[in-house]
């Protein structure tokens, strides 16, 4: 395998990082190779061929390109390859969203999220948490408070539009929720109203039910009376 010098240090100094606290010996052992062979893979004494890069790389759980510095992104996982690149987060950033989707932590986490990234103030939120970052602590600016003019540091003001905004947002949120939910339940209603029209129907149609009782029925039911349902069937 053609490997630079540039990339033959890239892969010795992360082999040398991936084998953290373990010997060279029990690496070797695992994967079955001897410990002096892992040792001039690490010393870059040696290039290795595809089939101890493969080896190496599916015991670390890493991509080749990693090994080789070909890549940054550590995961083996096309998808997570995919999702870096074309959204540029880190590899952690896309473990910790990948955490939120699929480990149990509060339900409607992963929904949360995604109304908070869709909001119109998020790339916002965004520019004034980045200001706060880099703000200088000692500078100051003059506002309007009350009837007086006071001095206020740049930060506090920065946090200030902080709160606020996350407030802002996380109301349109809990409104996005509200308004999911009451759909869901309107939905619910007209799929209990269908099965309940449905039986009555049936009633009708096998004569335990006059013309009169079923129309009744049928409006009681759309109008959302259920328990007009329970009074004539109970």
């Amino acid at each position: 395998m053609d490997v630079t010098n540039d990339g033959m240090k890239k892969f010795r100094d992360r082999l040398l990082a991936l084998r953290g606290h373990k010997t060279q010996k029990e690496v070797a052992a695992d994967i079955g190779m001897t410990a002096a062979s892992i040792g001039y893979y690490e010393n870059g004494n040696r290039k290795p061929d595809i089939t101890v890069l493969l080896k190496l790389a599916k015991y670390y759980n890493v991509s080749c390109d990693y090994l080789l510095g070909i890549s940054d992104t550590k995961s083996p996982d096309t998808n997570t390859q995919g999702f870096m690149g074309k959204t540029g987060l880190s590899e952690k950033a896309i473990e910790k969203i990948y955490d939120l989707n699929t480990k149990n932590y509060a339900t409607g986490n992963i929904d949360t999220l995604s109304l908070l990234i869709e909001d119109c103030n998020f790339p916002y939120l965004l520019s004034l948490i980045s200001g706060y970052v880099v703000a200088n602590d000692s500078k100051e600016s003059s506002v309007d408070i009350g009837n007086a003019r006071t001095s206020i540091k740049e930060t506090d003001l920065t946090k200030a539009a902080i709160q606020n905004t996350i407030i802002d947002i996380a109301d349109r949120i809990r409104n996005a929720y509200s308004a999911r939910y009451k759909t869901v339940d309107e939905r619910l209603d007209d799929i209990l109203t269908e099965k309940i029209i449905d039986r009555a129907k049936e009633q009708y149609s096998q004569g335990k039910m006059s013309k009169r009782e079923f129309d009744e029925a049928c409006r009681e039911y759309s109008e959302g009376n259920f328990e007009y349902d329970m009074k004539i069937h109970s």
